[in-house]
């Protein structure tokens, strides 16, 4: 998988000039449907997913699958609101969306969240990875972590916009895969899909890709495969969450000391279960990279694109065309990535912390969007007040909600899982260090808010910026009554008709030259 990378990378390099932005970040809008929205399935299917949904479905039940459900509410806002407004205004990077619609300032502090989270995210994407081939071949996660990471660094910055789509294209087929044989095999084992159903009854960047086809239809084309391929994925993953349940239940690996993380159990199925098939741990390991790879390939493009568009335009040296400024970068963030790697493991509880901290993020940049996108009185001082509020806000609850939890102020009970099929002795009271299900203790002290889940804070701060960004411009109306006319291309279609009659159609405004300069 990482040669077939490699070369693909070298393919795009070599046989595509790519010196213009345009051409690097969005592969000179000439990307296909189904490479496009095969590639965002496997960006956003990271080895997070491939490992962390069987173990949530392990420790909590197959309540995690009502998620894709929500991707069909994804879908239909990405198509209704978004995609039409990004196609007519020819933009690059989404944030540059923002500055059209409130100021630099907005779109600088959005676009840094944006930076903070993937620079956060890339490393335990990449750790997951090394971690699940460390412990199926015994390789220190040392050696695989920087060659995992050079590669991706490699083909990303010889193929840009090109390479990513296209090896994504391949490491999801490779990923869905080796999720599918585990599935397959699994069952096999336990005696069908019966006995696993009988065993266990008792018991969330895509924008710029989607930009990247030529016209608005096909990128509703393209969204509505990327809902139906995410969906599909994340079922599977569950499923495999269901084999480890039939599998462990009475034998919990954890408790027997068999591994020392629940997001070690896949692999330790795909051993228990196929490791004596040739090439087919292989297999699964190929299907664990890939999920890493195109997670981090497309991240660092996205990194690389808004770092030029959004804080680099101004002071970068002429001698260089953007496209050759697009690689340097590529490669310098990459390699801090690579760094932040090696600090992971003595993060403790990451995974949980990481999804915590891009509810973060998430909720307010998504609610400055949608404060723009459906509220024609707000302004830049609102909208700056009212992200500002959901930061602060946000972080208050993360950290709060896991002190609470480290101090056992707040203790969550898992599905019942015991050591009575074991050969091995072992105590079930150590089923308290499962944590993230249902409450089972809490301190009279406890404030309530730090008991909400993490999945709720998105939702949580997308309504501090849209409530307090919409009262702060209203409040500051007057003193910014001097404020430029809003153009109808950037609001939403749907409240077109609720606009006053001074807001007339006006041409949409000069995109960044980044986009419609010739390159050198």
């Amino acid at each position: 998988m990482l040669i077939l990378s490699t070369l693909v990378g070298i393919y795009f390099g070599v046989s595509k000039k790519q010196d213009s932005a345009k051409e690097y970040l969005m592969g000179g809008k000439s990307m296909g449907m189904i490479p496009v929205a095969i590639s965002c399935v496997a960006s956003f299917v990271s080895g997070i997913t491939v490992l962390g949904v069987p173990t949530e479905t392990y420790l909590h039940g197959t309540q995690y699958s009502a998620a894709a459900i929500s991707f069909i509410l994804i879908g239909w806002t990405t198509v209704k609101f978004f995609i039409p407004i990004y196609s007519k205004l020819e933009i690059s990077s989404s944030y540059e969306y923002l500055e059209l619609r409130f100021d630099s300032r907005v779109r600088r502090m959005c676009s840094f969240m944006y930076l903070m989270a993937l620079m956060f995210y890339i490393p335990v994407v990449v750790y997951v990875a090394a971690l699940a081939f460390s412990q199926v071949a015994g390789i220190d996660v040392y050696l695989v972590t920087p060659i995992t990471c050079l590669v991706c660094i490699f083909y990303t910055t010889m193929g840009g916009m090109r390479a990513v789509v296209w090896t994504d294209a391949l490491q999801t087929v490779v990923m869905v895969a080796a999720i599918i044989f585990v599935m397959v095999q699994g069952a096999a084992k336990l005696g069908g899909w019966s006995s696993v159903w009988e065993i266990n009854e008792i018991g969330q960047s895509f924008v710029q890709r989607y930009l990247s086809v030529p016209d608005q239809k096909t990128a509703v084309k393209t969204v509505w495969l990327f809902v139906f391929g995410l969906a599909v994925t994340l079922l599977l993953s569950v499923a495999n969450g269901l084999l480890v349940y039939a599998s462990y239940s009475g034998c919990d690996p954890v408790l027997s000391q068999r591994v020392s993380k629940p997001d070690q159990l896949l692999p330790l199925l795909v051993m228990d279960v196929a490791g004596h098939i040739p090439g087919f741990v292989g297999l699964f390991v190929a299907g664990v990279f890939s999920a890493a790879l195109s997670s981090m390939s497309t991240s660092l493009n996205s990194l690389s694109g808004i770092l030029v568009t959004d804080f680099l335009s101004g002071v970068l040296s002429p001698k260089l065309s953007t496209g050759q400024w697009l690689r340097v970068i590529t490669v310098v963030v990459g390699l801090i990535c690579m760094a932040l790697v090696y600090a992971v493991e003595h993060l403790g509880g990451i995974l949980q912390g990481i999804l915590s901290l891009n509810g973060v993020t998430s909720g307010p940049m998504l609610g400055l969007f949608l404060l723009g996108m459906f509220f024609p009185s707000a302004n830049s001082r609102g909208a700056l007040i009212g992200s500002a509020a959901s930061l602060i806000s946000l972080t208050f609850v993360v950290f709060g909600a896991q002190y609470a939890q480290n101090t056992g102020a707040l203790v969550y009970k898992a599905l019942p899982l015991s050591v009575e099929s074991c050969n091995v002795t072992g105590n079930s009271s150590f089923l308290h260090d499962y944590h993230h299900g249902e409450l089972i203790e809490e301190n009279d002290g406890t404030l309530i808010i730090f008991k909400l889940s993490f999945t709720y804070y998105t939702l949580l701060g997308v309504l501090i910026v849209v409530v307090v960004g919409y009262l702060a411009s209203k409040l500051s109306e007057e003193e910014e009554s001097k404020r430029k006319a809003i153009n109808r291309d950037l609001l939403c279609p749907l409240v077109h008709r609720f606009l006053p009659k001074e807001i007339e159609q006006e041409p949409t405004p000069e995109k960044d030259a980044l986009m419609n300069q010739p390159e050198k």
